[in-house]
């Protein structure tokens, strides 16, 4: 697995108000320390490859835009996860294609960017297609 590492910070005593030695960092603090955590195992750890996926139930085409946008960075971790959902990537697929279909015909496609349900389509297909190679390489 990629060790992508990030830095947060960590309030003094780790977060319990007190200076003692006691935080993820194993530093004693007189203001704020600065921990190295690798971030995308915590991730997959905690179960969150499962979890965002399920968001894609929400109705609210701006809520998927993020939730897609999540998973695409999520994408290599999480990649058996978000196979167990390529049903509802299909669904999203068609649904986008209709609202695409219908924006291009009552707009246009004059504008320098793709219309917003055209991106979106995009994003599913690019998701589709790597958990469809995922599944294929399980």
């Amino acid at each position: 697995m990629n060790q992508s590492v990030n830095m947060i910070a960590i309030p003094p005593g780790g977060g319990n108000n007190n200076n003692k030695n006691n935080n993820n960092c194993g530093c004693r603090c007189a203001a704020i320390c600065i921990c190295r955590v690798p971030l995308l195992e915590s991730v997959v750890e905690h179960g969150w490859c499962q979890l965002v996926p399920r968001l894609l139930a929400i109705s609210e085409h701006d809520a998927r835009e993020k939730i897609l946008a999540a998973m695409w960075s999520l994408r290599e971790p999480c990649r058996a996860d978000f196979a167990d959902h390529l049903s509802m990537l299909e669904r999203l697929h068609g649904e986008y294609t209709q609202l695409s279909e219908m924006e291009i015909r009552h707009h246009g496609s004059s504008s320098d960017e793709p219309p917003y349900f055209t991106e979106l389509l995009r994003t599913v297909d690019y998701m589709i297609r790597h958990v469809t190679v995922a599944k294929d390489e399980l």
